[in-house]
């Protein structure tokens, strides 16, 4: 009996999967279990906090700021992201845009380009 607790803690443990696809600093996409990414905040190695929920597409940054394309669903239309790095990250993200405000954001704040899709 001993034996098949100790299999369903091993199995349990072994279950589950992540991995980190893109990093900028204490941010990062990163994915658990369904591949699905997300931004979050937090230093490598550690735990850390979804800053924007599944699913981020594409990703770019700059000195000042990190852009991000994100779906919330197959049939839906991109959604866009700023977070400003200066700022606390509870503090640091705006949005969601659409891509008609995003590209008038674009120049406005000298983001950077979509440059790492997923």
């Amino acid at each position: 009996m001993r034996f098949l607790i100790l299999l369903y803690f091993i199995f349990a443990l072994t279950a589950c999967d992540s991995g980190e696809l893109w990093r900028d600093g204490d941010y990062q996409v990163a994915w658990i279990d369904d591949g699905k990414p997300y931004l979050a905040y937090g230093r490598p190695d550690e735990a850390h906090i979804i800053v924007i929920e599944r699913t981020v597409e594409s990703v770019g940054s700059n000195m000042r700021y990190i852009v991000v394309s994100h779906r919330a669903a197959r049939d839906s239309e991109n959604t866009y992201y700023i977070v400003d790095k200066s700022r606390r990250f509870e503090d640091a993200v705006m949005g969601p845009f659409n891509a008609m405000q995003f590209k008038g954001l674009q120049s406005t704040l000298d983001l950077p380009v979509l440059s790492k899709n997923f």
